[in-house]
């Protein structure tokens, strides 16, 4: 678990799929990319460049994603583009804290 969730990228998806305050609690893989680019680069989301966003949706669409949808943390429709937490993931939430600031220290 702490493996799956020592990738920065990961926790920055988990944490913002987390607060979302719709109903559903899912994003686009397209904000889900815009967020964490803007977190990564330390700027607002309306400043995200195409190729900022870009980078961040190809390792989350190749990489990240599945790896967190095969570990039971989100439900990743690779059609649709949707991303969503499942029920499962509130056992990791407390974790990610642990994790970031570990990783931080490195």
């Amino acid at each position: 678990m702490f493996k799956m969730l020592s990738n920065r990228r990961r926790r920055l998806a988990v944490q913002f799929l987390r607060d979302q305050p719709s109903a559903d609690g899912s994003l686009q893989i397209r904000e889900l990319s815009e967020l964490i680019a803007a977190a990564e680069n330390d700027i607002p989301v309306e400043e995200v460049t195409y190729k900022q966003r870009k980078r961040v949706h190809i390792s989350l669409y190749q990489t990240h994603l599945s790896a967190l949808h095969t570990n039971g943390i989100v439900d990743y429709d690779s059609r649709s583009g949707d991303v969503k937490l499942l029920p499962t993931s509130r056992e990791f939430s407390q974790y990610i804290g642990r994790v970031a600031k570990s990783s931080r220290v490195q």
